[in-house]
């Protein structure tokens, strides 16, 4: 979050057709998703959370791209 609040342009993986936005906290999600779409990206702003979408069952993967928990 902090490299697009600094101005840096999206990376080629954030150029796909929508990013959803999924945080522990709203205000941070909502910050994020605004920042992401002030550069030209479709951001989508996925209320719930992090634990309550984990628990929902879609896969979590970790920033290196394994298979990522939360906690």
């Amino acid at each position: 979050m902090n490299r697009f609040r600094d101005g840096a342009g999206l990376p080629p993986e954030a150029q796909a057709p929508a990013i959803g936005v999924v945080r522990r906290a709203g205000h941070r999600r909502r910050r994020a998703t605004g920042l992401l779409r002030a550069p030209g990206a479709e951001a989508v702003d996925v209320r719930g959370g992090t634990r309550e979408r984990a628990a929902a069952g879609p896969p979590v993967a970790a920033s290196e791209g394994r298979n990522g928990t939360v906690t």
